[in-house]
């Protein structure tokens, strides 16, 4: 079935798409909740300014800060905040407590928030369908009569103004079913055609036309409702309710356009947009005497918005979701040591466990980390980590990738393993190596037993005197913080010898050697680290960052590709290289 909506031209609209991900910056909010203490405000229970500041920053949400600094709080965070509550990845009391008899409102003293940790492992270990199924049901769900696209104030676009919420608890708006509207509405944008724009008039009146009573019945049995029978009672055309002339009645010829068209303009840059699912075009802003407004709207503040969606478009994203097509992230481990990682959504359980062992090169659709070799040996060396031998860490990387694992790759990572196949030594212990016979002696300095060969011994001084009294040649050895002292040839041991020096050869060997020559920057902050780390992987050009030390790294041959993205950051930044000697402080 073809997608009976007229497409639409919008080389002259103001096209906006997404840039936020409510799937990744959810992952890092629980994140963020899990490594400090989160607690919600007295009063209404909302996040602190300090908290929402930092989890602005960290979602990469532009407008977050602003929107904290004029309201104390920032729309995005604050969804995703919501939206984790939902699907239960964290908790906290939402009832809250009165203070006593004359107290109003409910207060909320020492709430924090928690990780619910069952949950979170239940929707990570989940697919990406079934992640996404529980994503958008919730916020499908969440919505009732005085909160849904009729009110929501300035989600997206500022000019955008909602109707009335006067007598929302009234009226028709009781008896809809906004979660049914909605999943009315997104099986309809599924017909479409990904990438292509549609007109947002065309899809009003074919509603219009098709399915008149979509979002309100022809004869609603409505609560409290007016003298006057009137379907649109709850709807006014501007913010002055006492005036009848301002009333939209069903008998107006533009009482669809008025109510329901307006409802689709604001269901389309409300819950598609913010899932990545459509792309918006707006009509354009007009400068008239240094003030913005639209044409359609005139700026005035009192009339809710009407025709200001010009156009949508539904993306690739949105149809493999509907069409169940969602599989899982396709991963592919390069020679070069890079894992490319290709998935519809934000892969978060596999990325949890990969982030430990890597360096992150890139974020977009596609996903490039590199494993570092301090991190893997890091890792293999925790017992906490799911894989802490370098046999079951290769099990998993096979067993995740979509191709074999080259194999420079798998004899990396066992040489790797191997440098993790030591112990920690206290003060005032020692390692024991015996015959197989048992030593009397030994028993009572024994701490553990680590084979029948070998003991962890408490007082070893005390217990070599004893040794030696019984003429059992006991050897002692010791070794510094850094290096370990090799046992004389002649010792019978586990533990590695002295290497015999090699004779040296007749003739001197001839050497190539290859010589491979970084650039490395060192920036001030995080902040402008992003700016230029994005700009280069913008322009295409291969670079490594490490955003805890604030470096950026790149090959010499690059260096051309990288001066013109520099020229054209000089046009926003003051900018000067200078060479360091002796290391960076």
């Amino acid at each position: 079935m073809s997608f009976p909506i007229e497409k639409i031209d919008v080389s002259q609209l103001d096209v906006v798409s997404q840039t936020l991900d409510i799937r990744r910056d959810m992952h890092a909010f629980v994140d963020y909740v899990a490594n400090r203490s989160v607690k919600r405000t007295h009063r209404d229970n909302s996040l602190s300014k300090p908290d929402s500041k930092r989890l602005a920053k960290l979602m990469g949400d532009p407008r977050g800060l602003e929107q904290i600094q004029q309201n104390g709080y920032a729309r995005w965070v604050d969804l995703v905040d919501s939206t984790a509550l939902k699907l239960g990845l964290v908790k906290y009391d939402t009832e809250g407590s009165y203070a006593g008899y004359s107290s109003s409102e409910p207060t909320f003293s020492n709430n924090f928030v928690e990780i619910d940790e069952v949950a979170c492992e239940d929707f990570y270990n989940s697919s990406l369908m079934e992640q996404e199924r529980k994503i958008l049901k919730s916020l499908i769900k969440d919505c009732d009569h005085c909160e849904n696209e009729f009110f929501y104030w300035r989600w997206l676009d500022e000019r955008t103004t909602p109707f009335t919420r006067s007598g929302c608890a009234t009226g028709v708006l009781p008896m809809l079913d906004f979660a049914e509207i909605r999943r009315f509405i997104f099986k309809l944008l599924a017909q479409g055609e990904a990438g292509v724009w549609y007109s947002t008039a065309s899809l009003v009146a074919y509603l219009k036309k098709k399915h008149p009573y979509f979002l309100i019945p022809k004869s609603p049995k409505m609560k409290h409702a007016r003298r006057d029978p009137n379907r649109y009672q709850n709807f006014y055309r501007n913010s002055n309710t006492w005036d009848k002339k301002n009333w939209i009645y069903d008998t107006d010829k533009d009482a669809f356009e008025q109510v329901e068209g307006r409802y689709i303009e604001r269901f389309l840059e409300r819950l598609p947009f913010i899932l990545k699912y459509v792309d918006i075009a707006y009509e354009p802003k007009t400068e008239v005497m240094g003030s913005s407004f639209t044409i359609t709207h005139r700026g005035r503040e009192d009339e809710p918005t009407i025709n200001l969606v010009q156009g949508f478009r539904v993306n690739q994203l949105y149809l493999d979701y509907m069409h169940d097509k969602f599989a899982g992230p396709k991963v592919i481990v390069q020679p070069n040591f890079e894992i490319h990682i290709d998935s519809p959504i934000y892969p978060a359980n596999t990325l949890s466990k990969l982030y430990p062992l890597t360096d992150i090169v890139a974020e977009d659709k596609i996903t490039i980390l590199r494993l570092n070799r301090q991190k893997v040996a890091a890792q293999l060396a925790d017992d906490a980590y799911p894989y802490s031998e370098s046999a079951e860490l290769l099990a998993y990387l096979t067993e995740l990738s979509d191709r074999p694992l080259p194999q420079n790759i798998v004899m990396e990572i066992e040489e790797w393993g191997s440098e993790v196949d030591n112990f920690i030594l206290y003060d005032g212990f020692a390692i024991l190596e015996t015959p197989r016979k048992r030593l009397k002696q030994v028993d009572p300095y024994l701490e553990a037993k680590i084979s029948p060969t070998l003991s962890i011994i408490k007082e070893p001084t005390q217990l070599y005197n004893v040794l030696e009294k019984a003429e059992l040649l006991p050897l002692r050895i010791s070794h510094t913080e850094t290096t370990l002292t090799p046992i004389p040839d002649k010792a019978k041991t586990v533990f590695p010898k002295r290497k015999k020096e090699r004779p040296k050869p007749k003739q001197k060997e001839t050497l190539t050697l290859m010589r491979h020559t970084t650039i490395t920057l060192h920036f001030p902050n995080q902040t402008a680290l992003k700016v230029f780390r994005k700009a280069l992987l913008d322009a295409r050009c291969p670079i490594e960052t490490d955003m805890s030390q604030l470096i950026l790294t790149y090959n010499k041959q690059y260096e051309k590709q990288v001066n013109e993205v520099f020229k054209e950051l000089r046009k926003s930044y003051k900018l000067t290289i200078t060479d360091v000697t002796g290391g960076v402080k």
